[in-house]
């Protein structure tokens, strides 16, 4: 669904994937496992885009829901993944997530596990860093490495 003219948001995902539209595609935030296909969908029935536009994978943190699809993303058409420098090893499974110690922590940490794949970023992102014409803002709170992105020049 168009947000406005370069502003995309895929449906559908469990969290909410946006693709960036210029002379290459950036996504922020990939979705849960298994939506891969919506969003590929999404770059070449309704941008007409070929998925190897795809060039910059922007993740807002690392939970599932928002990585689940990175790393197949990056497989099928060689993006470069991103995310801030205090969730990158999280990612990577060198440092353990923190859930919520309710039965939706015990599940989000069941499907955590088995459903996704350690991987390395290629973007350690911090505060005031600028990628695709975005602006890091550092927003720690629901995980260490939470960010929200800031634009001043989209129309």
């Amino acid at each position: 669904m168009k947000i406005i003219s370069n502003v995309h948001l895929v449906d559908n995902t469990t969290s909410h994937c946006y693709l960036l539209v210029d002379k290459e595609l950036t996504l922020i935030d990939t979705g849960f496992p298994f939506y891969i296909n919506k969003i590929l969908r999404y770059i070449t029935n309704e941008l007409y885009r070929k998925p190897s536009e795809l060039k910059t994978i922007i993740l807002t943190h690392g939970d599932i829901d928002h990585s689940g699809n990175a790393l197949r993303l990056k497989k099928i058409t060689g993006a470069s993944i991103a995310i801030h420098e205090k969730d990158a090893d999280v990612i990577a499974r060198r440092t353990a997530r923190m859930f919520p110690t309710s039965r939706i922590g015990f599940l989000l940490k069941f499907f955590n596990k088995r459903m996704t794949t350690p991987f390395e970023v290629d973007y350690r992102l911090s505060e005031g860093d600028v990628l695709s014409g975005l602006t890091v803002i550092h927003i720690p709170g629901h995980s260490p490495g939470s960010i929200a992105l800031y634009d001043i020049i989209r129309k």
